[in-house]
């Protein structure tokens, strides 16, 4: 779908004052472009009449940075929990930054203290979202994740959402 570069806006797990930019990789990126006109590798959720990219943003940057008005991109029913995986698996695949590995625990964590403690039940949350509510087999277990860290989420939680890429001494070190 062709979309105008101005209606696109970051993934919203992402901070972007905390999570740095390479700037050699976008100057890559924008040398890549001009000489391929290849940029793809952006996908986006519509999102209050916006467009929120899951990941690609150093692509974002370097098209914007090359005043890219359009750009042909897909764009899926994403839902938050998945818009979040996707750019954790993005992060753990390509960056080697301990900030980078540091703010996306940091979301992962945020994100699902936020929906745990909407609910009083694993039905409830269940009924809410299914895509956490999956990370647990029962109430039992639900209840168990929410006493994890003092009602916070700990990392036993943190690794099963972000799955088997991810590992524990990622995690431990990024809590720190």
């Amino acid at each position: 779908m062709k979309i105008n570069v101005k209606e696109l806006d970051s993934n919203p797990f992402r901070n972007i004052e905390q999570y740095p930019i390479d700037r050699a990789k976008v100057e890559a990126l924008k040398t890549s472009i001009e000489s391929t006109s290849f940029w793809d590798n952006i996908i986006a959720r519509k999102k209050n009449g916006r467009y929120q990219i899951a990941y690609g943003h150093h692509r974002l940057i370097a098209i914007k940075e090359l005043r890219i008005k359009q750009i042909d991109i897909p764009i899926r029913k994403l839902d938050d929990a998945t818009m979040l995986r996707i750019m954790a698996e993005e992060n753990i695949d390509w960056s080697t930054s301990p900030a980078v590995i540091n703010e996306t625990v940091l979301a992962v964590k945020t994100y699902l203290d936020d929906e745990l403690s909407k609910y009083k039940t694993h039905n409830q949350l269940k009924l809410a979202n299914k895509s956490v509510s999956q990370l647990f087999k029962n109430q039992q277990a639900f209840a168990s994740a929410k006493r994890e860290d003092k009602g916070k989420i700990g990392q036993p939680t943190i690794l099963k959402f972000l799955g088997n890429n991810w590992k524990q001494w990622k995690v431990q070190q990024a809590e720190k």
